[in-house]
C-alpha cells in the first residue's frame, strides 16, 4: 500500500486574475503535516508539489498521481488557486500561464477538472481524496483575494467510487485569503486539525477525511460564517484515514476538552475550574495550556474582530453621509462580503445605528424561486449540537445558534419561528450504488430557499386560532395537533406565510 500525494498552489497570475500570495504557503503547510511520520507519515518523496506551474505541468503531474496504482493505495489531490469556470459552467483549475480574453477563460491556459475526473476514473485506486481550497463565485474586495467565479456541480464533475471531495465552498460561495494570516482560510484549519491532533474527534488515533472536514468546517464557520465547507463523500470515502493522532497525548486530551467547554470564546466557572484540575492531572505548564486555549479561542475572536470593524466603518459612513446612497451601499455590501460576514451577522449592528438591515442586492433567481423570509424582529437562542459514537456515547459537543421571532396568532396564541438557511444538497443516487433503483436517478444538486420553521410541533390551539377548528382526537389545547390531512398542513403554512 502507498499513500501518494499532489499538492498545487497557484499564487501568480497573468494580468487580469488577482495574486493569491496565501496558496504557495498552502502547500507548504500541507506538506508539512503530511509528511511528519507521527501525523500523515507520506515518504516525502511520495509528495509531488507544484508552485505556480504551467497547464501541461500539472496535467501530466495529474496522470502520474493517478496511473498504474493498486487498489489500497491512498492519492491526495489538493489545489489551493483560482477556480474559473467557462461559459458552459465547466470548472478549470487555474495555472501560471491561466488568461481571460474579454472576460472569457481562454480554456488551453487551464486544466479542465473533466481531465481530473478522467484520470481518475482511470486510476485502480479506491481510496482517493480532493482537496479544494478554491471557490466559484467571483467577487474582488479591498484588502481580499477571492478564488474566482461560477457555479459549479463539484460532486457531478468530480463524484466517483471510494472518494472523498472536500472544498472551501459551495459552489456559489467565496473562499477567502485573510488579511493578517499566512494561509487561506480553510486551509488553515485543515493543517491545524492535522498538526494539533484535534481533528481526531472520536480519539481513537485516527483522523477521518470526515472528522477532518468536520473539525475545518466548523471553524471556517465560526470565523467566518459567509463561507460553507462542504464535503461530497462517495461510498466508503468518509472513512479514508488520512492521518494519525497521538490519542494519548496530554496536550490532545486537553484540547479536546477545551474544545467540549468552550462557549463563545469563554469559560463558565465550573469549566474553567474543571479545566485547572485537568491540567494538574495531565501534569501540563500552565503556559501550554494557555496556548491551546487561545489557539481554540482565536476563529471566535477573528468573528468579533471582524464585527467590530464592521461597526466601526459603519458609524464613520453614517457620519459622513447620514442618507446612503445605492454607491454606499454597494460597498457596505462588498465591505460586508470582504469580511466575510453574513446578512444575520450584521443585522443587529445594523439595527443599532441605522434603525433597520440595509436592503440586500436583487436577487432575481432567488425571487423568481421563492420569496425571501419575511424580515421579522429577531431573538436568539443557543444550544448544544451533540456527536456520538455507534455506542451512543458523546465524544464532542459543540455550541449552535438560531434566531427565532415569536408569531401572533391572536387571541393571545404566540408561535415562535425559527430561522432556517437555505442551502444545498445532492438528490439521488449514482449509478453504481448497490440495491438503488432507477427512479432515485439521476443525481443532481438541489438548492434550497432561506424559510421559516415552527420551533415546536404545532399544538392544537395554534391551529385552531389559525384554521377555526381542532381535529384532533386526543383534545388538549398544549398537545400537538393530530388527524391532520397534507392539504390541511399546506393551507396552514400558506395562511401563516
Amino acid at each position: 500500500m502507498a499513500k501518494v500525494a499532489l499538492l498545487i498552489g497557484v499564487s501568480e497570475y497573468e494580468p487580469g486574475l488577482n495574486p493569491l500570495p496565501a496558496s504557495v504557503k498552502d502547500v507548504e503547510a500541507m506538506r508539512r503535516v503530511l509528511v511528519n511520520p507521527e501525523m500523515g507519515d507520506f515518504t516525502d518523496g511520495d509528495i509531488t508539489v507544484l508552485t505556480n506551474p504551467q497547464p501541461e505541468n500539472i496535467r501530466y503531474a495529474i496522470y502520474h498521481l493517478f496511473a498504474n496504482r493498486q487498489k489500497d493505495d491512498l492519492l491526495l489531490f489538493y489545489f489551493s488557486g483560482h477556480g474559473i469556470k467557462d461559459d458552459r459552467g465547466n470548472l478549470y483549475f487555474s495555472t501560471r500561464a491561466t488568461r481571460k480574453d474579454n472576460g472569457k477563460l481562454v480554456t488551453p491556459s487551464a486544466v479542465a477538472a473533466s481531465f481530473l475526473h478522467e484520470n481518475i476514473n482511470d486510476s485502480r485506486s479506491q481510496r482517493q481524496v480532493i482537496i479544494l481550497d478554491c471557490c466559484f463565485s467571483g467577487a474582488i474586495a479591498q484588502g481580499m483575494r477571492v478564488k474566482d467565479d461560477g457555479s459549479v456541480n463539484v460532486q457531478a464533475q468530480l463524484g466517483g467510487k471510494g472518494r472523498a471531495i472536500l472544498t472551501s465552498s459551495t459552489s456559489t460561495q467565496y473562499s477567502f485569503e485573510q488579511e493578517g494570516s499566512e494561509l487561506s482560510i480553510y486551509t488553515r484549519y485543515l493543517v491545524e486539525g492535522i498538526d494539533t491532533g484535534a481533528a481526531d474527534i472520536d480519539g481513537d488515533g485516527w483522523i477521518s477525511v470526515d472528522e477532518l472536514h468536520e473539525y475545518a468546517g466548523s471553524k471556517v464557520k465560526e470565523a467566518s460564517p459567509a463561507m460553507t465547507p462542504k464535503f461530497y463523500p462517495v461510498e466508503e470515502g468518509h472513512k479514508i484515514l488520512l492521518a494519525k493522532s497521538p490519542k494519548d497525548d496530554p496536550r490532545v486530551i486537553y484540547r479536546q476538552e477545551v474544545e467540549k467547554r468552550i462557549r463563545k470564546g469563554q469559560f463558565s466557572i465550573p469549566a474553567r475550574r474543571l479545566l485547572n484540575s485537568l491540567r494538574q492531572k495531565l501534569q501540563l505548564e500552565r503556559e501550554v495550556t494557555e496556548a491551546i486555549e487561545a489557539e481554540v479561542k482565536q476563529p471566535y475572536l477573528d468573528y468579533q474582530r471582524k464585527l467590530t470593524e464592521y461597526e466601526q466603518t459603519l458609524q464613520e459612513t453614517i457620519a459622513e453621509e447620514p442618507n446612503l446612497s445605492e454607491n454606499t451601499l454597494n460597498d457596505l455590501r462588498d465591505y460586508q462580503q470582504h469580511l466575510g460576514l453574513r446578512n444575520e451577522d450584521v443585522a443587529a449592528i445594523e439595527g443599532k445605528i441605522i434603525g433597520q438591515q440595509k436592503p440586500s442586492k436583487p436577487d432575481i433567481k432567488a425571487t423568481a424561486v421563492k420569496k425571501s423570509p419575511p424580515t421579522k424582529p429577531a431573538n436568539q437562542f443557543n444550544f448544544d449540537i451533540i456527536t456520538v459514537n455507534a455506542q451512543g456515547e458523546t465524544i464532542n459537543t459543540r455550541p449552535g445558534s438560531a434566531e427565532f421571532f415569536p408569531e401572533d396568532l391572536g387571541s393571545g396564541v404566540m408561535l415562535d419561528m425559527v430561522a432556517i438557511p437555505g442551502g444545498e444538497f445532492v438528490m439521488g443516487s449514482p449509478e453504481n450504488e448497490l440495491e438503488s433503483s432507477n427512479d432515485e436517478r439521476p443525481q443532481h444538486n438541489v438548492t434550497i430557499q432561506p424559510f421559516f420553521m415552527g420551533k415546536y410541533p404545532v399544538t392544537q390551539e395554534q391551529y385552531e386560532a389559525v384554521m377555526g377548528e381542532n381535529p384532533s382526537h386526543f383534545q388538549g389545547k398544549k398537545r400537538p395537533v393530530e388527524c391532520v390531512s397534507w392539504d390541511n398542513a399546506v393551507e396552514f403554512c400558506a395562511k401563516i406565510s
